[in-house]
């Protein structure tokens, strides 16, 4: 399956990684002395899976920064569906859409393209990636990640993501929902139903009940997969993050 992939980088610096830098986009902050988009992008370039590259963040400093290894560069805000439409305006509905965040400079093509080849195996509207807690350990030791316990085992989410385009307009009530009250249990309550909420808090919910109760919220066909590429969910959110990935990244030249 070949995807057009589309970067996230217009997350504003106003965070925990403020006290790390001033730049006033998260995607700009260095590692190692790269940005951490440079990492995002050149794993999409590498990727045989993905075809068209665009980048969805602040036009003028991306543009001449990026140049011709990207194929557009679109002005962001500071919302996400928002900055999705905004991209698929410009690639269009005909096929399915690989949408990275730029906050995980550990990701590499052969993870992206392992991910692309499991969502071949099922025909679904959404594909999202979970990693289990022992992969993740193993791979990155000390890391202090979310993880949700689901029947089948304990996870934690990644930020690679796939998407029929065509279904966007159709789950946006419901993404802008999830995004804003996504650490507010009581408010993710009314959209997904105290007795579904509790079953998950209890870890007795299992990735097919979850996938079933999305389709019945959105309408939209969903996969979790589970993924052994701890790398698409190692994101840098706080300093000891920043810490942590310049101590992997340097463990692995």
């Amino acid at each position: 399956m070949k995807v057009d992939a589309i970067l996230l980088a217009g997350a504003k610096n106003h965070g925990a990684l403020r006290e790390c830098s001033t730049l006033e986009y998260e995607a700009l902050i260095e590692v190692n002395g790269v940005p951490m988009i440079d990492y995002v992008v050149e794993a999409a370039r590498s990727a045989v899976s993905v075809e068209r590259i665009i980048v969805v963040g602040p036009e003028e400093w991306l543009k001449p920064h990026l140049k011709d290894r990207v194929d557009y560069v679109v002005e962001g805000t500071d919302q996400i569906i928002e900055n999705l439409s905004k991209a698929i305006e410009v690639l269009g509905k005909e096929k399915k859409v690989l949408i990275i965040t730029s906050d995980i400079p550990m990701i590499s093509s052969a993870a992206i393209d392992r991910f692309v080849a499991q969502c071949e195996d099922r025909e679904v509207d959404f594909y999202y990636p979970i990693i289990s807690k022992e992969a993740n350990l193993q791979r990155f030791p000390g890391t202090q990640r979310t993880y949700a316990r689901l029947r089948e085992g304990t996870y934690t989410g990644g930020n690679i993501f796939v998407l029929n385009p065509v279904v966007i307009d159709q789950a946006e009530d419901f993404m802008n929902k999830l995004v804003t009250w996504r650490k507010k249990p009581l408010k993710l309550s009314q959209l997904f139903g105290v007795k579904f909420i509790c079953k998950f808090v209890l870890g007795r919910l299992t990735i097919t009940e979850l996938e079933q109760r999305l389709k019945k919220i959105t309408g939209c066909s969903a996969a979790t997969l589970v993924c052994e590429s701890p790398e698409i969910g190692f994101d840098i959110d706080k300093p000891s993050d920043l810490d942590l990935i310049e101590k992997f990244m340097g463990q692995a030249n």
